[in-house]
């Protein structure tokens, strides 16, 4: 493949515009969308997961959008691997690829090259899952501070399902989970660039309140109420779904359940947007400038 082919990776917090964004791109270029969302990418999750409309579906084609089961186990190594794929097989017949998401594990992956995390001990993971179910959150917080604290730093200090995840590979393979992210870019034999949408951040948090707003007037209560059976399958264990979960089991109530979607939303995009500030020459793009 040569230079003259491109390859384009729109990110940007949550909330931000990205879709509208993306598909007024894909239009003038006439090329596809490969989604970069860890969530979209399962199915009967399209409204708590802002999913692309079946008209936008119909009109751009999307890869990784409503492909997989939610017990389906998949990971951003697995992405990395069969995006770039796809991203090769869209230039074959097209000079310009657009892979356009805010999943930050996913676009790290594409970036950056990953070597193949082996799966666990299943020993391991059950006295891990029996700790946790025990004892809390504070013991697997604890070992991890011990075992990969550079891992620990990056992770939201109540995701438990990704600090156990991180103690079953250090415990079984002896490795520290965050060396697994070798951080070594990757030599594209095309060219590559990241474009970073943003807005000024009272418009980006009011644009997610209202968002979440939508998610629960279209029936987010009962997407996720189909969804019971899976609930502790990893691909629920995301914001929208896991404060709604909470809510149908009584944990909370349906108010208080939309006030903590909408403030672990806004959470999420701070650390979105620090995160991709981070990237090496990243071309930030204002939308409040040039929708103006």
């Amino acid at each position: 493949m040569t230079k003259d082919k491109r390859l384009i990776i729109l990110t940007g917090p949550t909330g931000v515009g990205k879709s509208a964004y993306a598909m007024e791109l894909a239009r003038s270029l006439s090329i596809p969308i490969i989604s970069a969302d860890s969530r979209q990418l399962y199915r009967g999750m399209s409204i708590g997961t802002d999913a692309p409309s079946p008209e936008a579906m119909s009109e751009i084609h999307h890869y990784f959008v409503a492909t997989r089961e939610v017990t389906d186990p998949y990971n951003a190594y697995d992405y990395a691997a069969d995006a770039l794929a796809v991203v090769d097989e869209v230039l074959t017949t097209h000079d310009t690829a657009l892979v356009v998401g805010g999943s930050m594990m996913y676009i790290q992956a594409l970036l950056y090259q990953m070597d193949p995390i082996p799966e666990p001990d299943p020993e391991i993971r059950r006295q891990l899952w029996e700790c946790f179910e025990t004892h809390g959150i504070g013991p697997i917080r604890s070992q991890l501070a011990e075992a990969d604290p550079q891992y620990l730093a990056s992770v939201d200090g109540n995701n438990h399902k990704r600090m156990i995840r991180a103690l079953e590979v250090w415990l079984t393979t002896h490795r520290p989970f965050s060396s697994w992210h070798t951080h070594t870019p990757r030599n594209f034999p095309y060219e590559h660039e990241v474009w970073g949408l943003f807005r000024p951040r009272p418009i980006l948090y009011e644009r997610i309140n209202q968002r979440v707003d939508r998610m629960f007037q279209s029936g987010l209560v009962e997407e996720v109420r189909s969804l019971l059976p899976h609930k502790d399958c990893n691909a629920l264990n995301t914001i929208g779904y896991k404060e709604v979960i909470q809510y149908l089991e009584g944990q909370c109530s349906l108010d208080e359940a939309v006030h903590r979607v909408k403030k672990n939303s806004r959470v999420y995009a701070r650390k979105q947007i620090t995160f991709f500030e981070k990237i090496p020459d990243i071309r930030l793009l204002n939308l409040e400038e040039q929708e103006k």
